[in-house]
């Protein structure tokens, strides 16, 4: 006889044991559960939808941070789909490494309120949500949503002196490449360091177009192609994630050579209006498919490695 928590929120299923996933008609009490956990659940999103009301009227209109409420989507949408995962999770016996957490996480996004600074404020949430996530499930529940907190993390505006120190490196990287590339192809190119000449058109290498926001941008693309096309073996996933960045750095390359090229052929109108949009969003397709492709080969690769590493007499 087995003595069932009243208390803990119940999923029955009439699956056979060791019949594999659940099937579809499992059926978990939310009802149950969010008469316990209600209170984390009031107080985290009361401090999510304070700061998103807050910086929907000034920092997310800043052209660098257009992306920030798009990660925040695809974090909040992820949070959902993992529903079933924190409902039946297993509170832990202890509770005083996540309560800290949480408390901490606290304190600095009150700090980040009082200091406006947009960073911790916002990426404090994450800190909350992952103490939040250790009382309800312990560190094994915080592990399985890790991408949520990933990608909360990358949905807080960057403060204006990393962006600086960290693009202005990243930028003049870029247009050296740029120009080696344009000049190799018999283009009149010049530079004097991140303003590149092309022609009769002088284009300076902004931050959204070069610098640190595009790389998080595509950073993000990439982690979420990863997330979604899940099922790998640890190397292979490993690997793929040690790809997104120079994926995205190469492809932020490629969006300013196509920006320069548009430009020069077809004017300064042409280069800094819809083509300009246009060209960021079909280098984000771009590097979905250069990850994919990757993607395909390792996986080619490690199911070949096994049949190679057999000897020919077995």
């Amino acid at each position: 006889m087995s003595v069932v928590n009243p208390s803990l929120p119940q999923a029955t299923s009439h699956a056979a044991p060791n019949a594999g996933p659940a099937p579809a008609d499992v059926t978990i009490d939310y009802r149950a559960w969010l008469s316990r956990w209600w209170p984390l659940c009031l107080g985290f999103f009361a401090l999510l939808t304070s700061t998103s009301v807050r910086f929907a009227q000034n920092l997310w209109q800043i052209t660098e941070f257009e992306y920030c409420p798009l990660l925040l989507a695809v974090a909040l949408w992820v949070l959902w789909q993992k529903r079933p995962t924190i409902v039946t999770a297993q509170p832990p016996r202890s509770v005083l490494g996540a309560t800290v957490l949480m408390a901490t996480g606290a304190l600095i996004y009150i700090a980040g309120v009082r200091l406006k600074a947009g960073y911790f404020e916002f990426g404090s949430l994450a800190i909350v949500l992952a103490g939040a996530l250790g009382l309800v499930g312990g560190w094994n529940l915080v592990r399985k949503c890790s991408f949520v907190l990933v990608f909360l993390v990358l949905a807080s505006p960057m403060p204006a002196p990393i962006i600086f120190y960290a693009t202005s490196g990243l930028k003049e990287w870029v247009s050296v490449v740029a120009e080696a590339v344009l000049h190799a192809a018999g283009y009149p190119v010049a530079r004097d360091g991140v303003t590149l000449r092309v022609g009769p058109y002088n284009l300076l290498l902004a931050d959204a177009c070069s610098g640190m926001n595009s790389l998080i941008s595509l950073t993000a693309v990439g982690l979420l192609y990863v997330y979604l096309t899940a099922r790998r073996t640890f190397a292979h996933t490993a690997l793929l994630v040690a790809a997104i960045i120079p994926v995205a750095v190469s492809t932020n390359i490629v969006r300013v050579l196509i920006l320069m090229l548009i430009t020069y052929h077809l004017g300064d109108a042409a280069g800094q209006g819809f083509l300009h949009e246009f060209a960021g969003f079909l280098l984000f397709l771009v590097a979905v498919a250069i990850l994919a492709s990757f993607d395909f080969l390792l996986g080619r690769v490690f199911r070949l490695a096994p049949k190679l590493s057999k000897p020919h007499g077995n």
